[in-house]
């Protein structure tokens, strides 16, 4: 549903907006804007965007991590 879709982007925004204001972060922002809109149509492809995005994003992150453990 719209709403939950919306509620869920930007928590997901608010999160990536402490490592990255592109990418992700502006598909999670796009997300949330057709959710309050309640406009669903592109939302499967953005979906899927934000995914592959995510799936770059995580080994960075994760890099990132074992250098502040060092």
């Amino acid at each position: 549903d719209a709403q939950a879709l919306a509620f869920a982007a930007h928590a997901l925004k608010g999160s990536l907006g402490n490592f990255i204001k592109i990418g992700p972060f502006e598909t999670a922002r796009t997300l949330e804007s057709l959710g309050r809109q309640a406009t669903m149509t592109e939302t499967g492809e953005l979906f899927q965007k934000l995914k592959n995005e995510l799936a770059h994003l995580h080994p960075v992150l994760a890099s990132l991590r074992l250098e502040v453990a060092a």
